[in-house]
């Protein structure tokens, strides 16, 4: 999954993200989550994203994670 504003084609931005499941990580600088989960679990997930202005946005997700 990559987190991409449209901003981002012509502005710096900022990605953060909090409440990954286990095992997945966020690349700042390409705005892709990845990893492996290994277990079961539930995760809500925020992804803030601030433009070089300042401006910010969030989106807060509910992740069911089923590894197989």
């Amino acid at each position: 999954m990559a987190v991409r504003p449209v901003a981002a084609r012509t502005r710096r931005v900022a990605r953060r993200v909090a409440g990954l499941p286990t095992g997945l990580t966020l690349n700042p600088s390409t705005g892709v989550v990845s990893g492996t989960p290994t277990t079961f679990q539930t995760a809500n997930v925020t992804v803030t994203v601030t433009d070089a202005a300042g401006r910010t946005a969030r989106a807060t997700f509910f992740w069911f994670v089923m590894p197989f």
